[in-house]
């Protein structure tokens, strides 16, 4: 193999917040600190001590000034019936009309994991951990799947530590990808013209080859030389262990699995 192709197809360096993956300049982000949940006020949000973003949520520290990324819950939910509530992420459809509505204190914001909510059907605040991801959120960053509440914090808290500890200028998302990790996947999918490499499904229709993955072997996400990239199909690539299995098949994506194999039945 050939040194090219050892080296990344790449390079860049440590975790930023997610508005800056997404191309805009923005200074460092600020080290994680937890911050006690609190109700959305009218105040916060016309002061704008709440910042919602289409790329993020932030709350503006009063005493320090520093902005933190947090997300947003219903406070109050009927969990019998429809089980627990969904978090925010970003300015979604959901967070426009709750900001249009004007009833702020439905919502409480978050960095933290679990969180309280008064569970309607009990009759009594529980501590609630990994709330489902919202669908419209999900919409906005779809090609890295649903990831729980808890998964959002622990990215957050690992964004920080990475940013204090590397020397280099590695710049990721907030779910572990190099900035460009659409580029590349597309790439590399390309390359290997569109065909799953472990079952040897190839897709011919564009819309369909939404169901073809790029997946790192090695389980490091800004690993991207090309000897740690594969092309797998979803059932593959849920296959690959227990996380991506759980990851793929269940929640949000369990409609995107479904109608993969409603199309492409294993032979």
């Amino acid at each position: 193999m050939s040194v090219e192709s050892e080296s990344p197809i790449f390079d860049f360096a440590p975790l930023k917040a997610f508005l800056e993956s997404r191309g805009f300049k923005v200074g460092k982000s600020q080290p994680y600190e937890p911050i006690d949940p609190g109700v959305i006020t009218r105040q916060a949000v016309e002061s704008g001590d709440i910042d919602f973003q289409d790329d993020g949520i932030y709350v503006k520290d009063k005493v320090s000034g520093n902005k933190h990324q947090v997300f947003l819950y219903l406070n109050s939910y009927n969990m019998a019936a429809y089980g627990k509530p969904r978090y925010h992420i970003c300015r979604c459809r959901t967070i426009e009309e709750f900001i249009e509505s004007g009833q702020f204190s439905r919502y409480t914001r978050a960095n933290t994991d679990p969180v309280p909510v008064y569970d309607r059907s009990a009759g009594r605040r529980r501590m609630v951990d990994a709330l489902p991801l919202c669908q419209n959120c999900l919409s906005k960053i779809r090609e890295y799947g649903s990831i729980s509440s808890a998964d959002f914090v622990e990215i957050l808290k690992r964004a920080n530590e990475d940013y204090d500890n590397n020397e280099g200028e590695v710049e990721v998302d907030i779910f572990g990808y190099t900035k460009d990790w659409e580029a590349i996947s597309r790439a590399y999918r390309t390359k290997q013209n569109f065909t799953c490499e472990e079952c040897g499904l190839h897709i011919e229709n564009e819309l369909d080859r939404m169901y073809l993955h790029t997946h790192h072997v090695n389980g490091n996400k800004i690993d991207n030389r090309e000897r740690n990239l594969r092309c797998l199909c979803v059932r593959c690539h849920a296959n690959v262990d227990d996380n991506h299995r759980q990851r793929l098949t269940t929640g949000a994506n369990r409609i995107i699995y479904e109608e993969f194999c409603r199309k492409f039945p294993k032979v």
